[in-house]
């Protein structure tokens, strides 16, 4: 019988995943924005006519594509 090998690389990256895909309220979701330093107004803008689920993935590619934007 095998065993699979649980490394450090392999548990953090099983735990990144599921953190990514978690999701979190509208509300969470606006407060991490405006904690990364984007206005109100912008932040509106983002989560006006929203279709997608609120997921840290989703926060982390929004900032990156704010700032890249900038």
């Amino acid at each position: 019988m095998k065993f699979k090998e649980y490394t450090t690389a392999n548990i953090l990256i099983g735990i990144s995943k599921n953190m990514a895909n978690k999701k979190i309220s509208k509300k969470r979701f606006m407060k991490l924005l405006q904690a990364e330093g984007i206005q109100r107004n912008e932040i509106n803008k983002i989560v006006e006519n929203n279709k997608e689920k609120y997921t840290y993935a989703r926060l982390y590619n929004t900032v990156n594509e704010y700032y890249k934007e900038q």
